[in-house]
């Protein structure tokens, strides 16, 4: 089959973004020439690809459309926090009173003390996590926000970060890599970076630092287009036909009633067929995103995810361009191999997408494609050299609960792209 036609009209809202050098961050604090996280590989994202995956990636107005041109900017200060090969220190401080609160309630914020090289911030702290949730003294995931006392307080210009544990990835590279991917293949997902996390002085281990999906993140994401509200689904709550307000909203942003958007998106939903699908699906979602983002998840093996358990996703609306973004989260469950790239679908959009046929044949074209870019773009070699600048940190992570191994990882990515074509020629 030939390769997908692309609308060059892409709404996406990337920034273009030099690739400049950036003060970046050891574990002692910052200090100046390490490069930005922001690289050559990197200002790929910024442009979608075009047809085939052995054609140039262009960059420039030609590929944007009003809502994803932003003028040229420098790249943001976020960036040195997530700057491939960085592993920084950050320092947690409780008080006894914080940490008896956080016994009680360990999903609502406490006040702590975060310490990054020589400065300080009063921040709110609570711990998360499912499967993964673990309580202090093991170790725990936090969730920061660095406004919850202090109005306009940023880190490194955020507003939230979020420190995930990684105790249930042994190869502790699962999250890094999948979010480069979904990045680079033109996918709104979150940046992942490391550090060594220390609480009161006791050493907690290695740490992924992950972007949080906030108005800062959409900032970041939509330029053109960051005023609208951010929802949060997962297992149990999708676009069904079950009340649109169990959707957590991380932000209401300017829509004037909350949860009133999703409701028409639901309702709109609902009335597709199978012929009508993908025409609905095109008019309301960045179809290109999606898609992309819907067949990683599928050549990453992700069971945890939309397609295959309905689960970790965000949705972001654009106002004022009345489209709609599937984010992606929860990262830790890829490269699991063995998951079949057709069939037993369980998220909602994703279901309905198997019962059309035109629907599937989009999906197939975009499975190929991120085959085939997994492999030019040797993903192999970036989750190899991930897994050797973290090694020492992962070896003298304290509390971790499996031994330091990224082997399966590994050999899951070098054969991942000739399974998929196996499946998809069968």
């Amino acid at each position: 089959m030939s390769e997908p036609t692309r609308d060059p009209g892409w709404r996406q809202g990337y920034r273009l973004v030099a690739v400049l050098g950036l003060a970046g961050c050891t574990e002692t604090g910052i200090v100046a020439g390490l490069d930005s996280g922001v690289g050559p590989e990197e200002a790929e994202v910024f442009a979608r690809p075009a047809l085939g995956p052995d054609a140039p990636l262009p960059i420039g107005d030609e590929m944007l459309d009003a809502w994803a041109a932003p003028a040229p900017e420098p790249p943001m200060a976020s960036d040195a926090l997530f700057a491939e090969g960085s592993v920084h220190r950050i320092d947690l401080e409780l008080d006894a009173a914080a940490r008896l609160a956080l016994a009680d309630e360990p999903r609502e914020d406490v006040p702590a003390t975060l310490r990054f090289g020589e400065q300080r911030w009063l921040v709110g702290l609570r711990l998360k996590g499912s499967f993964s949730y673990r309580d202090l003294p093991e170790k725990a995931s936090f969730k920061i926000d660095f406004q919850e006392y202090e109005v306009d307080q940023r880190f490194f210009g955020l507003q939230r970060i979020t420190l995930n544990a990684m105790v249930q990835d042994g190869s502790m590279i699962r999250e890094h890599e999948a979010y480069w991917m979904y990045r680079r293949l033109g996918v709104p997902a979150p940046r992942h970076g490391y550090a060594e996390v220390w609480l009161d002085g006791q050493r907690m281990g290695l740490y992924g630092v992950l972007e949080t999906i906030d108005g800062t993140f959409a900032e970041r994401a939509f330029p053109r287009d960051a005023a609208g509200p951010i929802y949060e689904g997962g297992y149990g709550v999708d676009l069904d036909d079950s009340d649109p307000a169990r959707f957590d909203m991380h932000r209401q942003g300017e829509l004037v009633e909350p949860w009133s958007d999703l409701a028409a998106l639901q309702a709109g939903l609902l009335a597709t067929t199978p012929d009508t699908y993908l025409a609905w699906l095109e008019d309301r979602f960045d179809a290109d995103a999606l898609f992309r983002m819907w067949a990683l998840d599928l050549v990453l093996g992700h069971r945890d995810g939309y397609v295959g358990r309905g689960n970790n996703f965000l949705l972001y609306h654009g106002l004022q361009s009345d489209r709609w973004w599937m984010i992606p989260w929860g990262q830790d469950q890829t490269f699991r191999d063995g998951l079949a790239v057709h069939g037993g679908y369980a998220g909602e959009l994703a279901t309905r997408c198997e019962a059309s046929p035109a629907c599937m044949e989009r999906l197939d074209e975009e499975l190929r494609y991120v085959a085939a870019t997994w492999e030019r773009w040797d993903l192999y070699t970036h989750a190899q050299e991930t897994a050797s600048k973290i090694a020492v940190a992962c070896e003298q992570d304290p509390k971790k609960e499996m031994p330091c191994h990224a082997a399966g990882v590994l050999e899951m990515i070098a054969a991942r792209p000739a399974e998929v074509r196996a499946q998809l020629q069968e």
